[in-house]
Formats: structure tokens, sequence, C-alpha cells
């Protein structure tokens, strides 16, 4: 079993809580640990997908699964006696559920001392805003991709599949991950500049809203008061220079609005207005959700640098 790290105390000085986090290849080095001592107790492993609930029974970590209202996804208990995580399953994803218990599973590597302390993973802010909160949390975020997501396994799922927004659901299927995290390890990893987003059928206030079962284009400016297709989230790799604006409305004549209207796939050259500048970005569509009749309840879009 990997060796655990001392806990950041989330008493003390801002200097004593920081100097207990790991940095980032630290927290992969950790998670490398794991995956290892899991493959020479489990023989007959073959993943992926990486099964987090193996990680915690080599850790002898008990798991427990609810059905709570609430924000909030995971919690951590460093008992004693055998050390718990509580997975709430309400409206998450098999996909989430997973990465909220590689998260805690990240908590028990760097806090393994029997204190009680509660580690919440929600969807809200239940963290005290400082610093070093927000490292720790962050390491713990790469040491669930890391175990969630190998880079040895996931570089050789990308140069089977492609840097591209068909290849998004499909990788996300064989890691057991949600579109989101493979979509920001793709983006890590690929070796070229690249970014991976979002695009969902909002209102004005950006409420995720349900597209006109008519195939027509809606309304695309910003001056229109309608709904319309915008971004919701883009994923951007270290190299990829330009940042694609939250809320940004989708152009009647782009490929996205295709996929959004079609529910097929689609690939074309395009010039985006990111920030103040008009970049030549090659772009990849992929519909989620979409069937006969019913338009897709997201738009997958894969952009790397034409020239």
């Amino acid at each position: 079993m990997p060796a655990p790290r001392h806990p950041a105390s989330r008493s003390g000085n801002m200097d004593d809580r920081d100097a207990g986090i790991p940095g980032l290849d630290e927290a992969r080095t950790l998670a490398r640990d794991l995956l290892a001592t899991t493959q020479q107790e489990c023989p007959g492993w073959n993943p992926p997908p990486f099964t987090p609930d193996l990680y915690a029974r080599v850790l002898d970590i008990a798991v427990l699964r609810v059905d709570e209202a609430g924000p909030w996804d995971a919690m951590y208990i460093p008992l004693q006696a055998k050390p718990r995580i509580i997975l709430n399953t309400r409206n998450a994803s098999a996909g989430r559920v997973n990465f909220s218990l590689a998260h805690e599973i990240a908590h028990s590597l760097l806090d393994p001392a029997p204190s009680g302390t509660r580690y919440f993973r929600a969807r809200t802010d239940y963290y005290d805003g400082s610093v070093a909160t927000h490292k720790l949390e962050r390491a713990c975020d790469e040491i669930a991709a890391e175990l969630l997501m190998p880079g040895l396994w996931f570089r050789e799922a990308i140069s089977r599949r492609g840097v591209c927004a068909q290849a998004v659901p499909v990788i996300a299927g064989d890691f057991g991950v949600s579109l989101e995290a493979a979509a920001a390890r793709i983006v890590e990893t690929a070796e070229s500049p690249c970014a991976v987003g979002f695009f969902h059928h909002t209102d004005p206030g950006g409420r995720i809203t349900s597209p006109p079962s008519a195939s027509r284009a809606w309304p695309v400016s910003e001056e229109e008061s309608g709904s319309c297709w915008r971004t919701r989230r883009v994923f951007h790799g270290t190299g990829f220079p330009w940042r694609f604006r939250t809320a940004q409305p989708v152009a009647a004549d782009s490929v996205l609005m295709t996929t959004a209207l079609t529910g097929r796939p689609g690939s074309a050259v395009e010039a985006f207005r990111l920030g103040r500048t008009w970049v030549a970005l090659r772009v990849t569509t992929a519909a989620v959700g979409a069937s006969a009749g019913r338009a897709p309840r997201a738009v997958i879009g894969a952009f790397s640098p034409a020239q």
C-alpha cells in the first residue's frame, strides 16, 4: 500500500496549512503508487475502466452510498476503526459518482490520521475559500484524474480515437467518467494545443432550457432577448492561447449550430471571435442526447488551430 503523506491540517496559520499539501507532480505520484499497488493485489484486473471501489478496497476504506437531498456529492471521514467514504448518488451520473469517490480517496492519501474530520465534495461552496483549501482540493482533483484516467492509458486512448468531439463520449464511457472530466483530461494530455467545449441552449440568464423541436435557427445576437445556443464551458489546453467566453452565442452559420439543429456530427474550419481577435480554428462537433425528432441537450466542440 502506498505510504500516505501527512495531512494538510485545517488549523494553524496559512504557511503551516499550505506546507503539508503536495504539488501536482507529487499528487500524480501518489495516484500512480496506488495504481501500482492495486495492480499487484488484483492480478485479474484489466482496466479501463479504473474502478475506484477497488482502490478503496485496497486501502481498506468502507464505501457507503446514500440518496439524500442536498448539494453535497461525497464525504470522507478518517475514523480510527475504519475510514469511510459516503457517496450521495442523488441526481449524480455514474461518472460523477466515480470521480467523487476517487476525489475522497485522494483525501485519504493526504489525511490518513483518525481525526474524524469530514471532507466534503459539493456542488456549492462548502469550502473556506483559503489558498490552502483551494490547493488541497486541486491536489485531490489531480489525484482523482490520475486514478481514473492514468496518463499512459489515456494517451493511448487519444492516439486511437483522435482529438475530436466524437471521441469525447467514447473515451468517457471507456474510462467510466463524465463528459466534462474526459474533456478536461483530453486537453491536458493531447500533444498539440486544443480546446474542448460544451454548448447548451440557454436563456439570457444562463439557465439551460429545452431547445425548440422545430429545425430552425434561434436568435444568436446578444441584443436579442430570446434563448439560444451558447457557450456553457470550454476546457483549454496549456498551449491553446485563446479563450471562449462563457454564454457567448453560437453563430447561425457555425457547424456547432448545424449539429444543434440536426444532431449530426460535423467538421469545418471557421473563424471565431475570441476576445478582440478573429481566429481560424479547425472544429469538430458531436451531439449529446439527440434522438429522432428530438434536439440534442448539448453539443460538444473540439477546437485546434487551423494552421
